[in-house]
């Protein structure tokens, strides 16, 4: 049997007994200066059984489970907000595809010369070997995903 949590998280049960955490649970978004600045790891987190990695230092998530064979360095997820007229960095390069997911609020995404408008439930994929950022141009918060694949 499946279940929610308050905090989003999903957990699975048999016989009453919770076997393990499957899903991450989202938490308030982080500022730049309360992302840790080492990396933070855990093995059998919180006295859940587990094989494999336990992260909580991912910015904007509150627990970020790797299973065993994870390659952590060929994907990665992390969760931003912006206020308006802003952006969390300027645009950038770099190796890997990118994809940029709204959750709330409006965003422009940069590509080369090129722009793309996004809102609450859109997104947008990239080759990150082109010049790519996002901008909040709303008047309220712009809370999104960047998912990177290298």
């Amino acid at each position: 049997m499946a279940r929610v949590t308050y905090r989003g998280e999903v957990q699975l049960t048999e016989g009453g007994r919770i076997n393990r955490i499957a899903l991450l649970g989202l938490k308030n978004v982080l500022t730049n200066s309360q992302i840790p600045a080492t990396l933070t790891e855990k093995k059998n987190w919180e006295g859940f059984l587990m094989t494999e990695t336990v992260r909580t230092d991912i910015k904007g998530i509150e627990l970020f489970i790797f299973e065993k064979g994870a390659d952590r360095e060929r994907l990665h997820l992390h969760i931003s907000e912006v206020g308006p007229g802003t952006r969390a960095h300027p645009p950038h390069q770099h190796d890997g595809q990118e994809i940029f997911y709204v959750f709330s609020g409006e965003g422009e995404v940069l590509f080369g010369e090129q722009t793309h408008r996004l809102t609450d439930n859109q997104a947008v994929h990239v080759d990150c070997r082109v010049l790519h950022g996002i901008r909040n141009v709303g008047e309220t918060p712009l809370r999104y995903a960047v998912i990177i694949a290298r």
